[in-house]
Formats: C-alpha cells, structure tokens, sequence
C-alpha cells in the first residue's frame, strides 16, 4: 500500500487505520511497559510538542507484532483481529 504523505498526526493515523483511540493508546503503552521504543511502531519526534506517525513502519508493526503474534489471552485474540481487520481495511 503506498500513503499520500510521509508522516501523519495521531487523530490521522486513527482514521486511516480505522482504529479506536482507546485501542491504539493500550497498544502503545503495552509496547512500551515490554520496554520497546515507540519508535518501532512509527512514532516519530519533529519537535518540542509535535509527534508524528511514520504509518509503513505502523502497518508493518501491525503486520509483524500483532497480526503474527502468538495469542495467549482472550484480549491478545480480540487484538489480533482487530489488527487483522484494520490490514484487510488498508489494503482494499
């Protein structure tokens, strides 16, 4: 999938993916609480107060961390689908 620009706002990358706010927050902080760099979700710093999303390096953490992942737990499926929905969103 090719994107129109490089780097998108959070509210614009919920948009695009079609993802909650609720879900994309708790998935960065479980990233984060692992101890992993936002940064390899596609999270971007431009500035004091201005954070962008690199969203290939999104999708393909969807791709590769969520969609590929190995579901222990009722909440770790239900991410998986939504992941899996949001990829099969992007690439219609």
């Amino acid at each position: 999938m090719e994107f129109k620009q490089k780097y998108y706002k959070s509210w614009q990358i919920l948009k695009l993916f079609s993802i909650s706010k609720a879900t994309f927050y708790r998935w960065q902080n479980e990233w984060i609480s692992k101890g992993y760099d936002p940064a390899l979700m596609g999270k971007v710093i431009l500035g004091p107060r201005i954070i962008m999303w690199d969203a290939e390096i999104f999708l393909n953490w969807l791709q590769e961390y969520k969609v590929q992942n190995k579901a222990q737990f009722d909440y770790e499926q239900r991410d998986k689908l939504i992941a899996i929905k949001t990829l099969e969103r992007v690439s219609k």
